[in-house]
Parts: structure tokens; sequence; C-alpha cells
């Protein structure tokens, strides 16, 4: 037989050399642990700290996001108002050319002879636009309004718009206008303006 040592082998094994089996006892004292159990005093879950921490960052990339997309909309409004001042310019020069000169009007968010012959006109060859759009891109209670006086500069603008909206509506619009655009403001209401000419009939 042979000894066995305190903490070390569980078994202990006995030789007998006559005609008996070999048997094997265990031997009692403290369990082995396996390298590879989990140790179940160990927290499986998120502590606050990491969870807190995840619901700020899902917070910072919504809010990323939300800002992405406003962003992407707003320019989307400011290019569709673009094209259509560039349309109804266009319009307008085009009536100056058949009249020999730009329409007068007082400052007016309507049709200033585009689409329907004005009253007691003989050189309209219209429309010169399919139709005038009743608000901007921008949304309700925005317009495009022409003015055009004796004297002075024949212009178009977009109103009442706010101040993000007028800085995007002028940067997508000066390059169609000679690179130029006026940007005023009354009151936190902004308005977008444009020069169209100064020959009149």
């Amino acid at each position: 037989m042979h000894a066995v040592k305190p903490g070390s082998a569980r078994l202990l094994h006995v030789v007998h050399s006559g005609s008996a089996p070999v048997r094997a006892c265990r031997v009692a004292g403290p369990a082995v642990s396996s390298p590879n159990r989990v140790r179940h005093g160990a927290s499986a879950g998120f502590t606050l700290v990491e969870l807190a921490v995840v619901a700020a960052l899902i917070g910072i990339l919504a809010t990323l996001g939300l800002l992405t997309a406003q962003g992407l909309i707003q320019r989307a409004r400011a290019s569709a108002a673009a094209t259509q001042m560039a349309f109804i310019r266009t319009g307008l020069l085009n009536l100056a050319t058949n009249c020999e000169g730009l329409p007068l009007t007082g400052k007016s968010s309507g049709d200033p002879g585009l689409v329907s012959r004005p009253k007691g006109s003989t050189c309209w060859f219209g429309p010169y636009l399919v139709r005038w759009p009743t608000t901007t891109p921008f949304g309700k209670g925005t317009s495009f309004q022409y003015q055009g006086k004796k004297g002075t500069m024949a212009v178009l603008k977009a109103l009442p718009l706010n101040a993000s909206d007028a800085k995007a509506l002028g940067a997508a619009v000066a390059p169609a206008f000679g690179g130029q655009a006026k940007l005023t403001s009354s009151k936190s209401v902004w308005t977008v303006t444009v020069n169209v000419g100064n020959f009149y009939k």
C-alpha cells in the first residue's frame, strides 16, 4: 500500500499479489475544483453603470442621426427653392423679351403675369411658367414675391424664413444668380432676395 499525502491524490490504490482482485477506494478530503468550472459567485449581468453608458451612447448616436437627417432635408428644400426661383426668373426674362421690359408690380406674392395674361396686354405669348407656386419648399406660410418698379431693381424674394433656412437658401440660390443673394432680417424673420433686372417697358 502506498501512502497518500494530504491534498494530493484522492484515490488509494491497493495492490495485492494474491488472487483477490485489485480494488480502489476513495480517500476523504477536500474536493479539487476544476479550472474550467464556472464561478457561481460572479455576476453574469450588466451593472447599472454599464447600462447607463450604453444608454448614453445610444442617445448620442440618435441625436447625431437626427441632426444629420435634418441637415439633409434642409439642403434638399433649399435646392428645390433655388430651382423654383431660377425658373421664375427665366419666365420673367422671357416675358420681358416679348413685352420689351419686365412687368411692373407692387409687393405681390401672386403671379406677375407669367401664368395668365394680364388685362390689356397685347405682347403676352405665355404661359411663361406652368403654375405660380403658392408656397416655397420650406412649408406653409412662406411664399415667393416679385417686385418691379421703375427706377429700382426688379427683385424676387423668398419669405418669411427662419435664419437657418435663409442661410441654406442663400447658399443654394447664389450660384444661379451671379453669385449674389441678399439676406435680410426683421424681428427674427428672414428674407432672401435676388436681382432679376432693371429694364422695364
